[in-house]
């Protein structure tokens, strides 16, 4: 499916099952493609060790929530600005 490659999205939210290899590599994906990488991505997983949060943030996740995700922590990680310039 060619859908994420020929429209702009603004957020994009990533369960840690999917039918990619990983989420983690789908992140990494995302932000190689122009329509998608200045896309807010968050993360929505049952994991949530430090680890967890360091390696979702290294692939280029913005935000890391641990289900069953708390709507005020959704809110906040959607009110945080996304960089318009670069993979970051």
């Amino acid at each position: 499916n060619d859908t994420a490659t020929t429209e702009i999205y603004t957020s994009l939210f990533v369960g840690s099952v999917n039918v990619y290899k990983d989420s983690y590599e789908l992140a990494r994906q995302l932000r190689a493609e122009e329509a998608t990488r200045n896309a807010r991505l968050i993360a929505m997983t049952g994991y949530g060790s430090a680890a967890d949060k360091d390696r979702a943030q290294k692939a280029g996740f913005d935000a890391h929530l641990t289900k069953p995700v708390d709507f005020k922590d959704l809110k906040r990680a959607m009110a945080v600005p996304r960089p318009q310039g670069g993979n970051a």
